[in-house]
């Protein structure tokens, strides 16, 4: 089992901590946004708000942002999707309540119980989906993949995000605190106070924790206090470039990305309401 014993230490130790942050920005920065650079490839799956004013997925292919799929549950809302292998992950409600659904081609039901089921995370291996869970209290539940069962933790505090960063554990944010279970022992543990914050994404070498603060403005920012960028619209949707380069975002006008020193790239304008959802090879 793979350890994160460095999540559970003290927020004021972190944010001392060199090996959690990236190297600081530079004294000049490029004026932005800039056009994509060329290192930048890969898919990525994105929520947009369709013409009937429903929610629908959009598969991109990068660095233009072509769209080579549309996921559409006609007169549902399809959110919060993820990658899993070549499908697509993610929720909707064409039942009533909120459901997880995968997306292959053709669209199938994955779990559905009653309440909410929503913001999936996968695991790296590919085994277990975590989500949101429940009615009103926001639960953590993480589903078995190869075994087809659901777990629950009956949280006594409101889960709004979830991310799975090994097989064995959970982190969820709510509250304004960001958690850490374990599915092996079935107990968690406080890791820091983010305060208002929401769309928690974690580095793909597991060190580096980004999230949106709000306060005056919406900022993106590191575990340990770094402000990587402040924007006066809602940043929608935060994800890392599998290599760890880039984080990708939304905005009111656009799809946007940010590398580690702050500089602003315009993938593609004209996507209403676009929430990122992943970012794969």
């Amino acid at each position: 089992m793979r350890s994160y014993g460095w999540l559970l230490l003290p927020l004021v130790v972190l944010g001392a901590c060199e090996k959690f942050h990236f190297k600081p920005p530079p004294t000049h920065q490029e004026e932005g946004p800039l056009p994509p650079p060329g290192d930048v490839s890969g898919r990525m799956v994105v929520s947009i708000v369709g013409e009937g004013g429903d929610r629908l997925l959009l598969v991109l292919s990068l660095p233009a942002g072509n769209v080579v799929d549309t996921i559409d549950l006609s007169g549902a809302e399809d959110r919060d999707p993820k990658f899993l292998g070549d499908a697509v992950l993610f929720s909707s409600n064409p039942y009533g309540d909120y459901a997880l659904f995968l997306y292959d081609g053709d669209t199938s039901l994955l779990y559905d119980s009653p309440g909410y089921q929503g913001r999936p995370s996968v695991s790296p291996s590919g085994r277990y989906v975590a989500f949101v869970s429940g009615d009103t209290s926001g639960n953590v539940s993480v589903y078995d993949l190869r075994e087809r069962y659901a777990q629950t933790w009956y949280s006594p505090f409101s889960v709004s995000w979830v991310l799975m960063p090994d097989d064995s554990h959970i982190l969820a944010l709510g509250d304004g605190t960001l958690r850490l279970f374990s599915l092996d022992s079935l107990t968690w543990e406080e890791v820091a106070i983010l305060g208002n914050a929401y769309a928690p994404a974690l580095s793909p070498d597991g060190h580096t924790l980004a999230y949106v603060e709000v306060g005056d403005s919406f900022r993106i920012t590191f575990l340990g206090g770094r402000v990587l960028g402040a924007y006066s619209d809602s940043v929608r949707g935060l994800v890392w470039s599998p290599d760890g380069r880039y984080l990708a975002f939304g905005l009111e006008d656009g799809l946007y990305l940010t590398d580690t020193s702050g500089n602003l790239y315009l993938i593609r304008d004209s996507l209403r309401g676009v929430w990122v959802g992943d970012w794969a090879k």
